[in-house]
């Protein structure tokens, strides 16, 4: 599905459906959604972005501020906030 596109399902039953959008590439769960259909009327479901953290700096000074992925199996891979590339195992 590309973006910006819009699919419809039909002959939907009355019942609860769960609904994933997954990256074409990687198999990635990008959003998920559970529809209770409780009657016959049409439903809809927006697949929004990635979850977005603000930061906001209240501290005296400027900082650098450091996200880790926690789900790296081998070590934490940190990225500068606003960079968008992760550093390589060697720190670069």
């Amino acid at each position: 599905m590309g973006f910006k596109m819009t699919i419809e399902i039909d002959n939907v039953s009355l019942e609860e459906h769960a609904l994933e959008a997954r990256l074409n590439l990687t198999g990635s769960l990008i959003d998920s959604e559970k529809i209770d259909v409780i009657e016959y009327t049409d439903y809809s479901w927006t697949v929004d972005d990635p979850p977005d953290i603000k930061v906001i700096n209240q501290y005296d000074s400027p900082l650098k501020v450091f996200m880790t992925e926690s789900t790296s199996s081998t070590w934490p891979r940190r990225r500068a906030v606003g960079s968008s590339t992760w550093p390589t195992a060697s720190g670069s």
